[in-house]
């Protein structure tokens, strides 16, 4: 993901008075630009406004690019009508940033009086102090550029959710109205159209994708050969619907109507691979953490469930079936193409997860009418072979205390594992997104 920018210096009219000024601020401008050009984002617009003709100006522009998010850059008190005039007619995330220190020229006024402004307006913004030199400001600025990006992103996605939740999954319900205010679009699909496009696929079809899976993978265990072409089949059969209603991510409720048929495991492991979220037992929140954290490190993430502590490892188990990336695993020899061990049915991909720092995240329903976004970091390390996924995440902050406080916070049984360190990101976008954050 490449965020797009659009800058905005403020400055005074050229006025004798500040030719002095004016040359110094041309000066910080350039610098400025020389520092935005090192990171990884597009800078399609770019402006020094001084008066509100220009500013006007500006605005359409700005509107007709539509870009992730707006700068304002100050090196002095500037009018203040100006930047008020910005932040009421551009939807975008603001940022505002300003050298502050190690020059007597530079000051902060026009950052300060600003955020007085528009703390009073209501109008939300972010802010960055320093150089462009510094290595920590363009790392400050890129964070905000992603968070940006990925707010708007996911105004314009949709996850398709085939059924209701799972019988007793209460914790896993949906808020389609408040997922709808975070920009998620959740589309109902019907388990009889599943149904009837997996009936209509020729067996060709299916043995294709089954014959890829099969080279990708370690070993085949039990299952045959019809049961690898009927999970092939339901992968077609999803893929189906996902490009018929223009869908980023899907889910299924996979138990109880068709548990004892067949499983998404290979479906949402092969999605995951393809950048297409498939998100275990309808969990919409959790698609939406899958997105953020999927989006920022460009990387297959994972949705698993808590499934115990180890004391003596400092660490969370983390399990689910088999529908982990393959992209995941930590070799490809330890791949196990296996049936569902709970039915006896279907086909999962069962492989330990490979070893590095992560980030887990979730994005929480609705607690008291907020929802909240968790965040802690740790390590994928080694631990016990078992069946199905499995991640072993030593945490930073000692494991029961991450426990205590998700049990007391709320947070429900599904967690993301993404890795690398995306926290700041994360926490970033969730005050975008007027979320509380849970950071332990």
């Amino acid at each position: 993901m490449t965020p797009t920018i659009g800058l905005i210096f403020l400055t005074r009219s050229e006025s004798p008075e500040y030719v002095e000024e004016e040359a110094q601020h041309r000066e910080y401008r350039q610098k400025s630009m020389e520092g935005l050009a090192q990171l990884p984002v597009n800078i399609p617009l770019q402006a020094v406004v001084r008066t509100r003709s220009e500013a006007i100006t500006t605005i359409q522009e700005f509107k007709d690019k539509d870009v992730d998010l707006i700068i304002l850059g100050f090196a002095h008190w500037v009018s203040e009508d100006l930047p008020i005039y910005f932040a009421t007619e551009l939807r975008q995330p603001l940022l505002l940033w300003s050298l502050g220190e190690g020059s007597p020229w530079v000051y902060l006024s026009g950052l300060v009086s600003t955020a007085s402004n528009l703390a009073r307006l209501g109008r939300q913004f972010a802010y960055v102090i320093g150089a462009a030199d510094e290595a920590k400001v363009l790392n400050e600025i890129l964070i905000h550029a992603l968070a940006s990006a990925i707010a708007k992103r996911l105004r314009h996605t949709r996850l398709g959710l085939v059924g209701y939740a799972c019988p007793g999954m209460i914790d896993a319900g949906l808020d389609e109205i408040g997922l709808r205010r975070l920009g998620l679009e959740v589309v109902r699909l019907d388990a009889l159209e599943l149904l009837a496009k997996y009936e209509n696929l020729t067996d060709q079809e299916a043995d294709n994708v089954a014959n890829v899976v099969v080279c990708q993978s370690g070993k085949v265990i039990e299952p045959t050969h019809e049961e690898l072409r009927a999970a092939a089949n339901l992968y077609l059969a999803l893929k189906a619907m996902v490009n018929e209603y223009a869908l980023d991510g899907i889910g299924v409720r996979c138990w109880p109507e068709i548990y004892h048929r067949f499983s998404p495991c290979l479906a949402f492991s092969q999605f995951m691979d393809e950048g297409i979220i498939g998100v275990c037992e309808n969990d919409a929140t959790a698609a939406v953490t899958m997105f953020a954290c999927h989006w920022l490190t460009n990387q297959p993430v994972f949705l698993g469930d808590i499934g115990a502590i180890i004391p003596e490892l400092q660490a969370i188990q983390l399990w689910h079936c088999g529908h982990a990336s393959l992209g995941l695993a930590s070799t490809q020899d330890k791949v196990r193409l296996r049936k569902n061990q709970r039915t006896n049915i279907g086909v999962t991909l069962e492989f330990p997860l490979r070893q590095g720092r992560v980030t887990l995240a979730k994005l929480t329903k609705k607690i008291n009418g907020q929802f909240r976004l968790f965040t802690a970091l740790g390590q994928s390390i080694e631990g016990p072979p078992g069946r199905g996924n499995i991640a072993y995440v030593q945490t930073d902050t000692p494991v029961r205390e991450v426990l205590d406080t998700m049990i007391t916070k709320g947070v429900e049984h599904h967690l993301v594992m993404a890795y690398g360190d995306i926290r700041r990101e994360l926490s970033a976008l969730g005050r975008l997104l007027g979320v509380e954050e849970i950071y332990v």
